[in-house]
């Protein structure tokens, strides 16, 4: 992640980033909205490798109070739980938290060959929907302001003991 923005790299960051945002942020990722997953899952044969966020979903679904944090935090180990079981990452754990009102931080902490890297992304508001042809395409990408609504991604630096 450089500046909010996806790269393609080999830190842990943009497979963090892409499993809680991939895909469309109107699936909550189970059978009831199935029809409205990411466009490009349907050439993918593998079930896990398919792109649906419950984290997008309920961030941009659900109101930012404390009795979502809960539930924000179970959704991203969910979608972060193949990291763990593919063997790319010995230790995956979420914490979210409200800094204020209206807002949700999402921490993630992730080892990956004995490096513990962490990854924050912020929310404050909701995000602003982007219109393109055809109707709604998802939020506002991260690092933009938007009618009050911001998100913010910090891939942070790897940490070590």
């Amino acid at each position: 992640m450089k500046n909010g923005l996806v790269q393609l790299d080999d830190d842990p960051y943009t497979a963090i980033a892409l499993s809680l945002f991939g895909g469309n942020y109107a699936d909550a990722g189970d059978d009831a909205t199935a029809s409205k997953q990411w466009w490009g899952n349907y050439e993918i044969v593998d079930l896990t490798r398919r792109q649906r966020s419950e984290t997008q979903y309920l961030l941009y679904s659900q109101p930012l109070i404390t009795a979502t944090l809960k539930r924000i935090e179970d959704a991203a180990m969910r979608d972060l739980a193949w990291m763990t079981a593919s063997g790319y990452a010995t230790f995956v754990r979420t914490r979210a938290t409200m800094p204020g009102l209206n807002r949700v931080k999402l921490e993630v902490f992730v080892t990956v060959d004995d490096r513990l890297y962490t990854f924050k992304f912020e929310q404050r508001d909701k995000p602003m929907l982007l219109m393109g042809t055809g109707g709604d395409t998802g939020p506002a990408p991260g690092n933009q302001m938007m009618d009050g609504g911001e998100q913010m991604f910090d891939g942070g630096e790897p940490m070590t003991d």
